[in-house]
């Protein structure tokens, strides 16, 4: 166990890379599940530990694109924050994903909720109604 933050840490046992990625999200694929969800943190380094595996993370539309490519069935749900993720970004990435799964695309659009996030866009995070109006102002973009 590892300190960080003050918080006992245990040690990573599933070390993320691409082969394990992509066999875990075909397994789930035959296994039948309707939707993988991509997961979307942008962190700064952990200081006591910059190689700590949590930096290990995929970018969602990336990701989702490969993996859908992988998978028969599933669908792939693309997670981003709204404010900090371009509209005509998001459409051309989600259009080009959607033309090589088939269909099989969605969109996590969240506001955001970590300071230091924001933070590494240059942006000083809103409060919480503001960052849920401003979600809502990207969906009807």
């Amino acid at each position: 166990m590892e300190t960080l933050g003050g918080f006992m840490s245990a040690a990573e046992r599933f070390v993320i890379n691409w082969p394990r990625a992509a066999d875990l999200a075909r397994q789930a694929d035959r296994m039948g599940f309707e939707a993988q969800v991509s997961f979307c943190v942008w962190r700064h380094p952990i200081s006591s530990n910059a190689d700590h595996l949590a930096h290990r993370e995929f970018e969602p539309f990336t990701w989702c694109a490969a993996i859908g490519a992988t998978m028969s069935s599933s669908a792939v749900v693309a997670t981003f924050h709204a404010q900090l993720t371009n509209p005509a970004f998001v459409a051309k990435a989600a259009t080009t994903i959607d033309h090589l799964t088939g269909g099989r695309v969605g969109l996590n659009i969240v506001a955001g909720k970590s300071r230091s996030a924001f933070e590494q866009f240059g942006q000083a995070i809103e409060d919480p109604v503001t960052r849920y109006a401003h979600a809502a102002e990207f969906i009807d973009v």
